[in-house]
This record gives structure tokens, C-alpha cells and sequence, in this order.
């Protein structure tokens, strides 16, 4: 991944307060990006490789999260209507769902960044994707799909520090 791109992706974080650790430093440290702390990373970009920000993998859209002391699946919240949720899962060719009791499926499918509804064999696109898709930037999901060395598993870094 070029400067550029690691930049506009750690950009995109910026309003909501991510965490990060600096590899550089020889304890486990949690730090949040904010633009004060990115000003630096621009002016150093050799540094822009020891940073590791603190996301969840987007496995965790169907399993419950904390953020802001708040507890909940990020899928409960993303579904488009419908009534109680009965079922998550993922599916290979459809990525991240929750089903409710009428059987509408909300989906995140990972390869288009995009979410869908299904409902008795009609698919189409949800709405209000930009609004989805700022939920997941906000909770701080892996939705660039960095590779796995590249980020910090929020919930993995989260229960190695207790």
C-alpha cells in the first residue's frame, strides 16, 4: 500500500477518534488519532509504517461490541426495517447479515462496501449507504479491509490489556 493510501484511509477515521499504537515503542500503548497527532504522522511519513490503528474486524458486525460504553450488534443497528432480529450470519457470496422474523435479510457485503436487502428472492441495494457506512467508520470497523497485519484487532488488543 502506497503513503497515499494508507493517509486517505487513517484520514477517514480522523472525525471519529480512533485508537492507534505506535510499534515503535516498547510497551503496548493506545493512543487517539486526532488531527494534533496527524499533523506529525504527515510531517514524518517513514512513521506512517509503525502505526497500527485499533479497529474491529467486520466479523464483529454480527457479534456484540462496545463503543462509548455502549453495548450492541453493529447488524441490529444496520438492519433496514423489518421487525425483531432472529439470526446473524455471514455468507460467502453475501457477506455479513441479520434476518429478522419476517425473513428481510440486511447484508454488508465486504467486497462492494455496499449494503443490500433480501426478502423472498428480491434483492436491492439499502438505502442510505453513506449513513451506514459512516456507523462503521464510527465504530471503528476495518472497512478498508487492511490486511490483518496492518490493524490492531480492537477486541483481541482490548482483552490482552484486562
Amino acid at each position: 500500500m502506497t503513503t497515499q493510501e494508507q493517509l486517505k484511509i487513517y484520514a477517514a477515521y480522523l472525525p471519529y477518534k480512533v485508537a492507534f499504537s505506535d510499534l515503535t515503542c516498547d510497551m503496548p500503548n493506545k493512543l487517539i488519532l486526532d488531527t494534533e497527532n496527524f499533523s506529525g504522522v504527515l510531517e514524518d511519513a517513514t512513521h506512517l509504517n509503525t502505526i497500527r490503528l485499533h479497529l474491529y474486524d467486520l466479523s464483529y458486525l454480527t457479534k456484540e461490541i462496545e463503543h462509548e460504553g455502549r453495548k450492541f450488534i453493529p447488524m441490529h443497528v444496520l438492519k433496514n426495517g423489518g421487525t425483531d432480529l432472529n439470526e446473524y450470519r455471514f455468507l460467502e457470496w453475501k457477506g455479513y447479515s441479520a434476518i429478522d422474523n419476517e425473513q428481510h435479510e440486511t447484508c454488508y457485503c465486504p467486497k462492494t462496501m455496499s449494503f443490500y436487502q433480501f426478502y423472498m428472492g428480491d434483492s436491492r441495494m439499502c438505502t442510505d449507504q453513506y449513513n451506514k457506512f459512516q456507523l462503521l467508520l464510527s465504530w471503528h470497523f476495518n472497512v478498508f479491509n487492511l490486511p490483518a497485519g496492518d490493524f490492531i484487532d480492537k477486541a483481541t488488543f482490548k482483552n490482552r490489556k484486562q
